[in-house]
């Protein structure tokens, strides 16, 4: 297996009278940096070129050797950072699944492993046929951004394929918890990202009057997740209900 390449680069930064040499850490996505100890450029690029050559010699462990861990590390730093609580907890979900299913050591191997994983979730009674089949979508999708060249923590992308779709899994009973989750995540491709707010708060709405016989959890939902010049629709008894998009 190919190990990532570093790349150092010579720079100065302001208040340091040394130049300095830099580089992105391929395993952590993370800049480290070193003075060179002079301030002439060429003498300052011959060291940064010998930094390079014994970073890519042997401090960077291969490609085969990355762990799980460090892998869902940087993914979650680097393409769950900003997204919404709903989008992160899905993938969380799916991950902890899997870890749980599998027990996966290195990233690599986890071809190895996607059927142990989707038997499990078929045989888990509170995880629906759609729900499984998203879990695998948000792992499949995982593991291509692993395989992004610029990204390099696997050589090459981990193919599986994804089971239909399941027709009417839902008639008949509520929805879960993580299903709900999975439902918030797709607010921004059907309405657009400026109505997240109003459809999340509106939905939240029904989801807790739904499964909340007692009052307390509407009432904090209430007072804590309303959106900003979000009316609150009243019910004849005169207590506030979800006030759907549009009024």
């Amino acid at each position: 297996m190919t190990r990532p390449k570093v790349k150092v680069h010579v720079t100065k930064y302001k208040g340091e009278q040394n130049l300095v040499m830099r580089y992105v850490d391929p395993i952590t996505g993370k800049q480290k940096r070193n003075t060179t100890r002079t301030v002439k450029r060429k003498e300052a690029e011959r060291i940064a070129a010998r930094w390079e050559d014994e970073l890519n010699t042997g401090k960077f462990k291969p490609v085969d050797k990355i762990t799980w861990a460090q892998f869902r590390d940087r993914f979650e730093d680097q393409e769950l950072s900003g997204k919404s609580d709903g989008y992160f907890a899905a993938f969380q979900s799916a991950f902890n699944l899997f870890e749980a299913a599998t027990g996966l050591k290195y990233l690599a191997d986890a071809g190895d492993v996607i059927a142990v994983y989707e038997k499990s979730l078929k045989d888990d009674d509170g995880v629906t046929d759609n729900t499984a089949r998203t879990y695998l979508k948000h792992l499949k999708a995982a593991l291509n951004w692993a395989a992004k060249p610029k990204i390099g923590l696997l050589s090459e992308p981990i193919a599986f394929d994804l089971p239909d779709a399941a027709e009417d899994s839902m008639k008949g009973r509520p929805i879960s918890d993580a299903e709900f989750q999975l439902m918030l995540t797709a607010i921004p491709e059907v309405v657009g990202r400026e109505l997240v707010p109003v459809w999340s708060h509106y939905l939240t709405g029904l989801w807790l009057v739904a499964t909340s016989p007692g009052s307390g959890r509407r009432r904090a939902w209430r007072l804590t997740h309303r959106p900003r010049n979000t009316p609150a629709a009243t019910t004849s008894g005169g207590r506030s209900a979800p006030a759907g998009p549009g009024g």
